[in-house]
């Protein structure tokens, strides 16, 4: 505030102008950004590093100001007395769908600025682990008829899957194979010669 107009005093006389003072204003409310590390989580990597960034340095936050969908946040601190802050969010186990982490709850910039909630950011989470059906398309076997497709089904695409992957007593599956991206798998048992009771896959 500085003076700066004309006055006087009750008779007449015109005073100087220029007085003035100064105060330092800080109204800016802090803010923050999310950043999930990972755009995907599985079982063999369920976990993810996460970074909050204030707009400036901030007090009063810890884990319990976060809203975590999902999974669950560790070990949330900061190197940088405050701005930027960094944890390890974890992957619900046997989940399929999203996760995220929200800033959610209160804290204030070093001055008492309280700062602006709901920043977030996701994760794709898939840890359910696939399972499977085997069908042997024929109930019996015999000499004239000793082989049978043999269809394995899975709850999901699978990968790197074989018929080494298959335990097979008396009979032989020679290969498996999918023509629908790795649901569906089929092969052909051939049960073991001169052999009577049970076979399976």
């Amino acid at each position: 505030v500085t003076v700066g107009g004309a006055y006087a005093d009750l008779v007449g006389n015109v005073g100087a102008t220029g007085a003035t003072d100064n105060v330092v204003i800080d109204t800016t409310n802090p803010t923050a950004t999310v950043v999930i590390t990972d755009a995907n989580l599985n079982d063999g990597d369920d976990s993810s590093v996460v970074t909050i960034t204030f707009s400036e340095a901030v007090t009063g936050f810890n884990a319990s100001d976060l809203t975590v969908t999902n999974g669950s946040i560790e070990l949330v601190s900061s190197t940088d007395s405050g701005v930027t802050w960094t944890g390890t969010f974890v992957a619900s186990d046997d989940f399929d769908g999203t996760g995220s982490v929200t800033v959610s709850g209160a804290y204030e910039d070093l001055v008492g600025n309280v700062g602006a909630t709901g920043a977030t950011d996701s994760v794709v989470i898939d840890t359910t682990n696939p399972t499977a059906t085997v069908v042997i398309t024929d109930a019996n076997l015999y000499d004239g008829d000793n082989s049978s497709v043999v269809t394995i089904t899975f709850s999901e695409a699978v990968a790197d899957f074989s018929s080494s992957d298959l335990a097979v007593t008396n009979g032989s599956i020679a290969s498996v194979s999918s023509n629908d991206d790795g649901v569906t798998w089929t092969g052909t048992f051939v049960a073991s010669d001169d052999f009577d009771g049970t076979g399976s896959v």
